[in-house]
């Protein structure tokens, strides 16, 4: 567990043990905290009505980084019960920019890449020729338009 982790988990910790005050509602605070020096900004929800310990539930958001829908998760665990901190992985207010692409061959199964994977029709994960050749292309072509 990398220290931005260890650090988010006390953060979420110490907040979620300070909820518990006030009318029947979810709330939801801005949470500062640092990794080094890259200062993040996570967000805490909870039912601020609900008594006792409860479960902390950690929402950890897509490559993209701490969006709306990350919030949102976060804001509907509450609603169930427990507490919810969605953690910021990148920086305060950083969402990732990224070029990719999606590519997608017709029968390819998981672990088509891979002949160790057998050759079973019924299986969910089977090596397959065609795709694993087309696939190791299409990476070489992505990596040198990305990296040259």
């Amino acid at each position: 567990m990398n220290a931005a982790m260890r650090t988010t988990i006390a953060v979420a910790a110490t907040v979620a043990l300070a909820a518990g005050t006030g009318a029947a509602a979810v709330k939801t605070e801005a949470v500062e905290y640092k990794d080094g020096n890259v200062a993040l900004e996570g967000m805490l929800a909870y039912d601020d009505a609900a008594r006792g310990t409860r479960p902390l539930i950690l929402v950890v958001h897509e490559w993209w980084g701490l969006n709306d829908y990350a919030k949102g998760r976060a804001k509907q665990l509450a609603e169930l019960g427990y507490v919810a901190f969605a953690v910021d992985m990148y920086g305060k207010g950083v969402l990732a920019k990224v070029d990719y692409q999606i590519v997608l061959y017709g029968g390819a199964v998981h672990t088509f890449t891979n002949p160790a994977s057998g050759s079973d029709p019924a299986s969910n994960s089977r090596y397959d020729e065609k795709a694993d050749r087309r696939s190791w292309q299409a990476l070489q072509a992505f990596l040198a338009e990305v990296f040259t």
